[in-house]
């Protein structure tokens, strides 16, 4: 009776394809004229002669140095049309050959969903291959994976130790996540010094994420002595490779400076570059240098088209600064029921400002009836953020019992907030509300923000008990 020498029965028709593949490719190639073979085809690419390098490794295709770099080929559309399912199986099958930069590309490719549904856990599974095969790329592919709880639970023991493998052999990728993991002392003790050591060789590598977390260093003064003109240097550094996060910081340095004049040339300029590439912060900013005329000639319709721009990501910032072109008629016909849009996604998203501005809204029944009870909700949304304005607005309702019982104490409470955060108004709101109060009013007062400032300004006294309609007031 014959036995099937194959036991790993769904494998066995492609293992007599492969075994039959590499007997035939055998016969055509010694181990000297496999390696010429490969040279000429790997030399092809790097020079990026496409046409030759494509019909040479087709000749070479079961070995996995030549699946890997066609896999590249068709992954980025090199001297062929872009496949990624292609690539996927050509990676693969050098991957199943144990080769750990297509181990690695394996990774990426399910990790991005290129060709593939992505699939965290099996991302992490090829990038583990790699890395204990000591590929920097996947070991900080690796690492960061770990960092983030992608494919498995967060484990920063482990992301650090891979991190530092291939920060110790030179990836500056790895080298500039080593020194966030320093920065920010998660899973290690805090240590701007591990930090500094991690960037500088990072940056030297002219890395441009470490040219502007360094100049960022140097910014704040994080391990460092302040050097402004040594962070300009890196952050111009990072932004001549396009870097947009050094290009907007550029520009916000240039826009308020530690000291000086503002110079809104270069502002605007640094701002443009970053908008240009997407950043919605630097839109945002640029959008209010044409609001406002800085640097610019001043253009609504400029500063409008802007905002748009970051209001199409979702930015609260741009939604409420959207909202205030609408709510005054900057650019656009006046439209309270459009600034009512804008401000309540915004303050949805709890953004203080826009919270304070549906309450202006609401109080004073711009362009829709007037609810008090919704104004209280969202002055004190925006209030107990610390947003001085919402502070005095909330004080003033209270002051005067607008939507519920008349109510000093807490009226009090708040013009304190407000005028702690420099807020005039609130000040002399505050000063006029102490001549009127009585001394039991006023022991409530204290021992209210007492309790206030102990909640981290979350438990200020329950504003339901003024209407009870605040509770359902969205």
């Amino acid at each position: 009776m014959s036995r099937d020498f194959c036991f790993l029965r769904p494998l066995c028709p492609f293992l007599r394809h492969l075994l039959a593949a590499l007997l035939l490719f055998s016969s055509f190639y010694s181990n000297g004229a496999l390696a010429d073979a490969l040279n000429v085809a790997i030399a092809a690419y790097e020079r990026a002669d496409y046409s030759l390098a494509l019909r040479e490794l087709n000749k070479l295709s079961v070995h996995p140095r030549a699946q890997l770099t066609l896999g590249m080929m068709y992954e980025n559309g090199q001297g062929i049309e872009q496949d990624y399912e292609r690539a996927l199986k050509l990676y693969r099958q050098a991957a199943s050959q144990g080769n750990p930069v297509a181990q690695t590309n394996l990774g990426r490719m399910v990790e991005l969903g290129r060709g593939v549904v992505p699939d965290d856990a099996v991302a992490l599974s090829w990038y583990r291959l790699a890395a204990q095969q000591g590929n920097q790329r996947a070991q900080t592919n690796l690492a960061v994976m770990l960092q983030n709880g992608q494919g498995s639970a967060v484990d920063l023991a482990e992301a650090l130790k891979w991190c530092q493998l291939a920060a110790d052999q030179g990836n500056a990728r790895a080298q500039t996540s080593l020194a966030a993991i320093y920065e920010s002392g998660v899973g290690v003790p805090q240590d701007y010094a591990q930090a500094l050591k991690w960037l500088r060789l990072a940056a030297a590598q002219k890395y441009a994420k470490a040219q502007a977390s360094l100049a960022a260093m140097y910014v704040d003064g994080r391990g460092v002595v302040q050097n402004i003109p040594e962070a300009k240097k890196w952050f111009k550094l990072a932004a001549a490779q396009g870097n947009s996060a050094a290009q907007f910081a550029l520009g916000l340095l240039y826009f308020k400076p530690e000291s000086g004049e503002p110079n809104y040339a270069e502002a605007q300029k640094w701002y443009r570059l970053a908008a240009a590439q997407g950043l919605a912060a630097a839109q945002i900013n640029l959008g209010q240098m044409y609001a406002y005329g800085q640097g610019v000639a001043q253009d609504d319709a400029e500063a409008q088209r802007w905002y748009r721009m970051a209001v199409a990501q979702g930015g609260a910032v741009a939604q409420t600064n959207l909202g205030y072109m609408y709510a005054n008629g900057r650019g656009v016909p006046q439209d309270y029921a459009e600034a009512l849009k804008w401000y309540r996604l915004a303050a949805e998203q709890g953004y203080a400002v826009a919270q304070n501005n549906l309450g202006t809204i609401y109080e004073n029944a711009l362009g829709q009836a007037q609810d008090y009870a919704l104004a209280l909700h969202w002055y004190s949304q925006a209030a107990q953020q610390r947003y001085a304005h919402a502070a005095n607005n909330l004080g003033l309702m209270l002051a005067k019992g607008l939507g519920g019982k008349q109510d000093y104490a807490r009226a009090y409470l708040w013009f304190s907030l407000g005028a702690a955060l420099q807020h005039e108004d609130a000040l002399r709101h505050q000063e006029l509300l102490a001549k009127q109060m009585s001394a039991p009013e006023m022991a409530l007062a204290k021992s209210l923000m007492e309790n206030c400032r102990t909640g981290n300004f979350q438990e200020c006294g329950a504003l339901q008990d003024l209407n009870p309609n605040l509770s359902a007031a969205k």
